[in-house]
C-alpha cells in the first residue's frame, strides 16, 4: 500500500514551501495543481494532527475514512467531541503530540494537519513523525 502524507486531505494543493526558506526571499509564485487523491472516503485511514475542533476529522468521517484525530490541548478535543457528536460521526480523539504521536508505523493511509503542526516547537521533529505513518 502507498501512503500519503498530505498537508490539507480536502484541498488541492500548490505544494508545501520549504521548512528552512528564507523570509528575505519570499516563495516564487507556482500554479495551483491537485495533489493525487486528496479526498478520503470509505476505507481509508486517516491521522488527523494537531486537529482543534476536528474539522478535517469530521469531514473525512462523513467520507467514510476511519479517523483518528489528535490535538495537544485537551479543551480542543473536548470540542471536538461535542462537535462529533452534533454531525453523528465518529472519530477516535486523543491528546497527544505532533513531536511524539504514539502510534505504530504506517497505520494511516493518509496522513493530515491542516494549521497546526507548524507551530511545533521542532518543526523538523513533527514532519518527520507525520511521515512516519
Amino acid at each position: 500500500i502507498a501512503y500519503r502524507l498530505v498537508t490539507a486531505a480536502l484541498i488541492p494543493l500548490a505544494g508545501p514551501p520549504a521548512l528552512s526558506q528564507s523570509a528575505a526571499q519570499p516563495p516564487q509564485p507556482s500554479t495551483t495543481q491537485p495533489a493525487p487523491r486528496t479526498v478520503t472516503g470509505p476505507g481509508d485511514r486517516v491521522l488527523d494532527v494537531a486537529t482543534g475542533d476536528g474539522n478535517a476529522a469530521i469531514e473525512c468521517a462523513r467520507r467514510g475514512a476511519s479517523v483518528v484525530a489528535i490535538d495537544v490541548t485537551p479543551k480542543q478535543i473536548a470540542l471536538a467531541k461535542e462537535r462529533c457528536a452534533a454531525e453523528g460521526v465518529e472519530v477516535d480523539l486523543r491528546v497527544g503530540n505532533a513531536m511524539a504521536l504514539g502510534v505504530e508505523d504506517d497505520s494511516f493511509d493518509f496522513v493530515l494537519s491542516v494549521l497546526g503542526v507548524m507551530f511545533a516547537p521542532d518543526p523538523d521533529v513533527a514532519v518527520a513523525e507525520l511521515a512516519r505513518n
